[in-house]
């Protein structure tokens, strides 16, 4: 499972007025016959997502109050402003849709709406990857609290085994299942 990076020049994929993104194949410009902006358009994915999978959604006016519940499929997320606010509202929308969410081990989860975030996005761009970069070095502080740091680090090492191939889903599926009992 490799993370796309995506080029920060290249635009979406335009087909007859309408912008598919490359990754979902949602089309975030149905209907429109103009150009619209990048932000426009990351808007319309984000809703588009939403309207697909049928979740529940409100808006936050600023980042740091987003949330998501997995079992009610609804998120609180912040109105798409910006590439961050983007891939924040991409992430909890990760929390809905995307692998490990029922983990007992709040790094799973999190590591896992930031993948699926990355791999659903139209575009991932530097800000995005410092966005999250800073939310990931926050929770790894507050789970390194709570867990025992041999689990902490044994997570890291199935990670990295994981996205080099040295183990495949399965197998990483069962080893953190295992780490969730401890």
């Amino acid at each position: 499972m490799n993370a796309t990076i995506h080029n920060l020049k290249t635009p979406p994929k335009v087909t007859a007025s309408k912008y598919i993104c490359p990754n979902c194949g949602v089309d975030a410009g149905k209907g429109v016959d103009r150009p619209i902006s990048r932000i426009d358009i990351m808007h319309r994915h984000v809703m588009a997502i939403c309207h697909k999978h049928d979740i529940t959604y409100s808006w936050s006016d600023r980042s740091g109050e987003a949330w998501a519940h997995h079992q009610s499929e609804q998120v609180h997320i912040p109105r798409i402003k910006s590439a961050i606010s983007y891939a924040i509202a991409l992430h909890e929308i990760g929390h809905i849709l995307g692998r490990h969410q029922n983990s007992r081990i709040s790094a799973v989860r999190e590591r896992w709406a930031w993948t699926w975030a990355r791999q659903n996005a139209i575009e991932w761009t530097l800000p995005m990857i410092n966005c999250e970069n800073r939310c990931r070095a926050a929770w790894e502080s507050d789970d390194r609290r709570s867990k025992p740091d041999r689990v902490m680090h044994l997570m890291d090492i199935l990670e990295r085994k994981l996205f080099s191939g040295k183990i495949d889903q399965a197998e990483y599926d069962l080893k953190v299942s295992r780490l969730d009992k401890i």
